[in-house]
């Protein structure tokens, strides 16, 4: 697998799991911080809903891709912090 962008540029996939432990002692929240904010977006995003009104619908019942989920992920989490 290979990363286009970010702090795994040019690693080796064995090497990641070093990395985020690296990026996550080095980040300005603490884990707990981090943590909180994690789930809290997490919970956030499988209660959206696409749509308005009788239209809506929920994300769970979209079943959207792991890239999808991932990016509707990273959006709400840095508007939560």
């Amino acid at each position: 697998m290979s990363v286009s962008g970010g702090p795994y540029v040019g690693m080796d996939e064995s090497e990641w799991f070093a990395k985020t432990q690296q990026l996550v002692r080095e980040h300005p929240l603490s884990l707990a911080e981090i943590l909180d904010v994690s789930q809290s977006s997490w919970s956030a995003l499988w209660n959206t809903s696409v749509g308005s009104g009788v239209a809506a619908i929920s994300l769970r019942e979209l079943n959207p891709p792991a890239t999808v989920v991932g990016y509707f992920f990273e959006k709400i989490s840095r508007n939560s912090t």
